[in-house]
């Protein structure tokens, strides 16, 4: 199983997310799209752990989490990664609606990086997104990278107060995702 600590998303961005794959998914049909109730916003991906690793994810968790205040996020631009060459992903990025000098989910993001003991690629920094879609294996056809510029979501906020650790297993029809453990942001900083 492979963890990951995300941010639950409201239904009225799910909903926004689904009529982009819609449209998108006419056209491109070797995209693999998220399927809508698996979409979330992931701040760190932790992979693997086994053994005392494991059995620590949800104290390092509610540790990052008690760190931070609660925050708001606003839905982004859709785009490809890489920005060049073959497309592997297609995913959105939040961007926060704060003043702060470092951001709240810049700091949960470094708190995470602290407790679960995870370096940080300094070649590659690694962005909050929310992957709508993978494309595996064939290339597809047409211009993927200019359809997914032509896409639009409103800009719709979120309130988070929350962190969650999400559940991953691999099977032959995709990812399945499920809510491990629920860490709520304790931190007042007024």
């Amino acid at each position: 199983m492979r963890y990951s600590v995300g941010i639950e998303l409201s239904e009225e961005i799910k909903e926004s997310l689904a009529q982009v794959k819609s449209s998108l998914a006419m056209e491109f049909k070797e995209v693999s799209w998220v399927k809508d109730q698996h979409l979330h916003l992931t701040i760190q991906f932790l992979g693997n752990p086994h053994g005392k690793e494991r059995r620590l994810l949800t104290k390092n968790l509610d540790n990052a989490a008690s760190q931070c205040a609660p925050f708001k996020l606003c839905s982004g631009k859709i785009e490809c990664f890489p920005e060049n060459g073959a497309v592997k992903t297609i995913w959105m990025k939040m961007s926060e609606l704060s003043d702060l000098r470092m951001t709240m989910i810049e700091r949960f993001q470094k708190e995470c990086l602290n407790v679960f003991s995870i370096k940080a690629d300094s070649d590659r920094e690694f962005i909050p997104h929310i992957v709508i879609g993978r494309v595996s294996g064939k290339t597809p056809k047409g211009n993927i990278r200019s359809a997914v510029r032509l896409q639009s979501c409103k800009e719709i906020k979120l309130n988070v107060s929350e962190a969650v650790l999400i559940e991953s297993r691999l099977s032959k029809k995709g990812p399945d995702y499920n809510v491990g453990h629920r860490s709520p942001f304790l931190a007042n900083f007024a």
